[in-house]
């Protein structure tokens, strides 16, 4: 075998990671990992993957024949010779795939962690802590949502020696899956943005979802630190069941009360729809800051629930050791992202595209936003599509966002997907005195709808879960 890499696991090391024997000695140590074979293979070790729609042994050939330096598979498809490959055989690759990356943190003794969870936020924090780490040393984050059984051990792959800080989403949809992963970055510093109304198809209510999000405090060492919302009743019973003080884990708490150790006291709105928001730090809980201060940070991202976002972030980039100056300088460089509440001018129309992703706390969110930042707009439309993985609160979950968004002064409401009857059932009992139009699915009535109040001087909003594909309002008018 050629001589190690010392930035990766040697052959040996990853071999002990998924308690296996390779079929033949591998020519060459690893570079790192792959997962798909689109991606560059040379010199990397491919993980065979397997899921609903496809099963990536389909490409091991493909995989050797691009450099892999060896396989880790669950079975040896045809046309593979075991004894001439490089393979791993393992009873699950995507266990094992967890397993290498827990190796692999293992080797990473000087890296500060933080893993962030919440019902909504995540991605938005996560980019504003990278952004606060990024000031003062090299920083790995997690690419776009890559926060499930595949995307957090990948997250932690990337890291490489050189990175000072990792900031990592763990996400979830089912009981019992937080911890796992936060346990394979191993956190110094965790932080949960909202235990929200988010799948609740899988979690079934509240209090379940606030247990789970909870749960990635069980994920942290002595001498770690449990970011979380001040007065978020679900959560804070379960992070008090916790007894995390007893176990040597320090309680930061954030959020606009005055118990909160890093308070959002107030915000300003300006003219681009960016915000000045006053934070108070408390003296004495981080080592950096003996004495309680009041700091204004500028933020660029628009809306409360950014303001919050941002306090979240500042909450926990200073548990990481991140000098405060260089955390709001940090959290001022963040900007809008795709399909986050990005403002975009068309034909004297001014749309909100808030098309990523959609739950109800999210959704409430963007309606608050576009009420503050549309109020002057002479014209006030808002598109909405489905929230999904409700479960049987759906149809009451989508009247209530009917219902608020009557509060929000409309001209017009559009409404697309499964409980698009319900959401405008909401609006008019409400009493919203624009128009209502309801569309069961995206097509070209609802265009045609949506290009009719889609006037020169309008204000629009839009907003849905994923899988709505919202966005392809905006593609139609163009």
């Amino acid at each position: 075998m050629n001589a190690a890499h010392t930035d990766f696991l040697t052959a040996p090391a990853i071999a002990a990671a998924v308690r296996g024997t390779w079929t033949s000695a591998p020519r060459c140590e690893a570079f790192g990992i792959a997962t798909d074979t689109r991606e560059s293979m040379q010199g990397k070790l491919f993980v065979a993957l397997r899921g609903d729609r496809f099963d990536a042994h389909d490409y091991l050939s493909q995989a050797f024949e691009q450099g892999a330096m060896g396989a880790i598979v669950e079975r040896v498809p045809d046309g593979i010779e075991a004894a001439k490959f490089p393979l791993l055989c393992v009873n699950n690759t995507r266990a094992a795939l967890a397993d290498v990356a827990s190796a692999w943190r293992g080797t990473l003794a000087a890296l500060a962690v933080a893993a962030v969870t919440g019902s909504a936020g995540k991605t938005t924090t996560r980019r504003l802590i990278e952004a606060a780490c990024a000031q003062v040393g090299e920083t790995s984050a997690s690419v776009k949502s890559f926060n499930n059984d595949i995307g957090v051990p990948l997250t932690m792959l990337s890291v490489r020696a050189q990175h000072r800080y990792l900031v990592a989403e763990v996400g979830m949809n089912h009981p019992g899956e937080i911890l796992p992963l936060a346990k394979i970055v191993a956190p110094h510093v965790a932080l949960i943005t909202l235990a929200g109304r988010a799948h609740l198809e899988g979690m079934g209510s509240i209090e379940a979802v606030a247990k789970e999000k909870a749960s990635i405090f069980e994920s942290l060492a002595r001498g770690a630190t449990a970011v979380f919302p001040a007065g978020q009743g679900p959560l804070t019973n379960e992070v008090r069941a916790l007894e995390l003080a007893r176990r040597g884990i320090r309680e930061v708490r954030f959020g606009a009360s005055e118990d909160a150790e890093v308070q959002l006291v107030s915000r300003e709105v300006l003219p681009d729809g960016s915000q000045t928001i006053e934070i108070a730090v408390r003296g004495g809980v981080f080592a950096s800051i003996p004495q309680s201060v009041k700091v204004q940070c500028v933020c660029s991202l628009p809306g409360e629930h950014n303001a919050r976002n941002a306090t979240a972030a500042i909450a926990t980039a200073l548990a990481l050791g991140v000098d405060l100056a260089s955390v709001l300088q940090g959290i001022g460089s963040v900007v809008p992202s795709e399909m986050r509440f990005v403002r975009e001018e068309r034909s004297g129309v001014t749309f909100f595209n808030d098309t990523y992703n959609a739950n109800p706390d999210a959704m409430l969110a963007a309606l608050r936003t576009f009420a503050e930042l549309a109020a002057s707009a002479p014209r006030r439309v808002v598109f909405l599509g489905e929230m999904r993985e409700l479960g049987v609160e759906a149809a009451e979950l989508h009247r209530e966002i009917g219902r608020a968004a009557a509060r929000t002064s409309l001209d017009a409401l559009i409404a697309v997907g499964p409980f698009a009857r319900e959401v405008a059932d909401g609006y008019r009992v409400e009493g919203g005195l624009g128009a209502t139009m309801e569309f069961a699915e995206f097509g070209s009535d609802a265009v045609d709808a949506a290009r009719s109040h889609a006037t020169p001087g309008t204000h629009v909003l839009i907003k849905g879960s994923r899988g709505a594909r919202m966005e392809r309002f905006l593609a139609e008018l163009r």
